[in-house]
């Protein structure tokens, strides 16, 4: 099992930067790792949810709260997601969202 990097060791990737400054945002770090189980898991409740709609009122009804449930799991995963990595790292002042 890999070790915790503390936010303000040198990053493990060998950048000579700070963890919190390269890659604690990355996609494999733990960040990533619970938005994606977070997605998971709000999809099979969606589905759960789903189908005892569908044995219990109506197939539609049951597609319809299956589907707003998956469609309301993919926003709030997409609102999660950390913003694009800035291109210039070395000057604090700069705020590029991705250009």
């Amino acid at each position: 099992m890999a070790e915790a990097v503390s936010r303000n060791a040198p990053c493990p990737c060998g950048s000579g930067e700070k963890y919190k400054r390269c890659c604690i945002d990355a996609p494999g770090g733990a960040e990533g790792q619970r938005g994606a189980t977070l997605l998971v898991v709000m999809v099979v409740v969606g589905l759960l949810v789903g189908g005892f709609v569908a044995i219990q009122k109506d197939l539609e009804l049951g597609l319809a709260a299956a589907g707003g449930i998956i469609v309301l799991a993919g926003i709030i995963h997409a609102f999660r997601s950390p913003p694009p990595p800035r291109s210039n790292t070395k000057d604090p002042a700069s705020m590029n969202f991705g250009n």
